[in-house]
């Protein structure tokens, strides 16, 4: 098995305390993720305090000391992880941090609850699987919060606002010279400045970010290859292969089967 335990998936919802009110401090045993559903309260881990807004994520780690003042509401699931590769992705995970679309988080969490409250082995082998997405989109997210981290200028500015755009317009085109005139930049300036803040070209950047999405909708979805391409802003069908192959080392198919017989092998250790 993956996990060792999955002990407590639900809602949390403080209504009627006072703003001061403080839960009492306590060791964390095993990964606790909190999805942060309204702004409010204070969040201490190791006593250092994160102020709560609407879509933080918090990731609170075995070994560390938390508690809360005031209120806060928020989705949450508690979990040991077996799996070596799994815990270190975890642990790497900044404590707290901002996400920008909460639409999968919250589907996640739902889907959580609902199979958590089920008692079957099918509903394990199910929260297994979200699990595992939930921490695929915690390392996707996690790292994005992080790009810009300590980069103040304009340019690094612009940039993000350019990478917030191609997250949220990937079926369209993005190509150098569509983006530079959207944002105002001669394409040689602004390809020179996305390199320097991203360590990537544009068109890297966006083929990655397409190729994420397409993995996620692969995982998630009963869209066709073909569907999937064309929703990711490939080309084709067959350059979207050859990307994928590129970026994975196998194909959109192959990658799938061994995804799911690799999730049946370690639900059945």
């Amino acid at each position: 098995m993956v996990f060792t335990g999955i002990d407590f998936i639900g809602f949390f919802g403080v209504k009627k305390v006072a703003n001061d009110h403080i839960t009492k401090k306590r060791p964390v045993i095993m990964f606790e993720v909190d999805f942060c559903t309204e702004d409010g309260g204070t969040i201490f881990i190791d006593d250092y305090a994160y102020p709560v807004k609407k879509n933080t994520i918090v990731c609170a780690k075995p070994g560390q000391k938390r508690y809360t003042k005031g209120v806060l509401r928020c989705y949450y699931a508690h979990f040991e992880i077996f799996n070596d590769e799994l815990f270190e992705i975890l642990t790497k995970l900044p404590n707290v941090f901002l996400i920008e679309n909460d639409d999968k988080y919250k589907s996640l969490f739902i889907e959580l609850c609902k199979y958590f409250n089920k008692n079957s082995d099918d509903s394990k082998i199910m929260l297994e699987g979200l699990i595992l997405q939930l921490i695929y989109r915690l390392k996707v997210d996690a790292v994005d919060t992080h790009i810009f981290k300590g980069q103040q200028s304009a340019k690094a500015e612009t940039v993000k606002k350019v990478v917030n755009y191609v997250k949220g317009h990937l079926d369209e085109d993005l190509s150098l010279k569509t983006l530079s005139k959207k944002f105002s930049f001669s394409p040689t300036y602004f390809h020179n400045s996305f390199k320097s803040v991203m360590n990537k070209t544009l068109r890297e950047f966006v083929e990655e970010r397409r190729i994420k999405k397409s993995i996620d909708l692969l995982l998630t979805t009963s869209n066709s290859i073909e569907q999937i391409a064309f929703i990711c802003g490939f080309s084709s069908q067959s350059y979207f292969g050859y990307a994928f192959k590129r970026y994975t080392g196998t194909t959109p198919k192959k990658y799938v089967e061994d995804y799911f017989k690799k999730q049946e092998k370690d639900a059945s250790d």
